[in-house]
């Protein structure tokens, strides 16, 4: 029987022991719930604004798809009336001076080809093929 109560005061002490520990543990707890709380609800009304402006970026897309198609429409009339004018007009070729080739030759699928008449040749401009003949 005194065993018994033995075990029962140990047991009892041990449950005491965790109870205390318990007390500080939720103690300490309210205390950072108490610091923590203002940065807590700060955190949440941010979230809560993001959640807000993810809501309305559909309207904001659809409002600037909406601005888009409206310039694009504005633009119509004036894309339709460039198509209907005739092409540009060609370069003409002016006269040849002295010391300048004398014959230039266009062709729709070359570059332009310069030759000269003197025999004192000249590399022909980046882009452009010569030709002599």
């Amino acid at each position: 029987m005194e065993r018994a109560q033995a075990h029962a005061d140990e047991r009892l002490r041990e449950l005491e022991a965790a109870s205390a520990r318990v007390r500080r543990e939720i103690a300490a707890y309210e205390r950072w719930r108490k610091e923590a709380d203002p940065s807590l609800r700060s955190a949440q009304a941010r979230i809560e604004g993001v959640r807000t402006s993810i809501g309305d970026v559909p309207d904001r897309v659809r409002e600037a798809l909406s601005l888009l198609d409206r310039a694009v429409a504005g633009m119509d009339g004036d894309l339709r009336m460039l198509l209907e004018l005739p092409g540009p007009p060609l370069a003409v070729p002016s006269a040849p001076k002295l010391g300048q080739p004398d014959i230039i030759e266009l062709s729709e699928d070359a570059p332009v080809v310069i030759r000269e008449k003197s025999s004192s040749a000249r590399p022909a401009p980046e882009g452009t093929v010569a030709r002599t003949g």
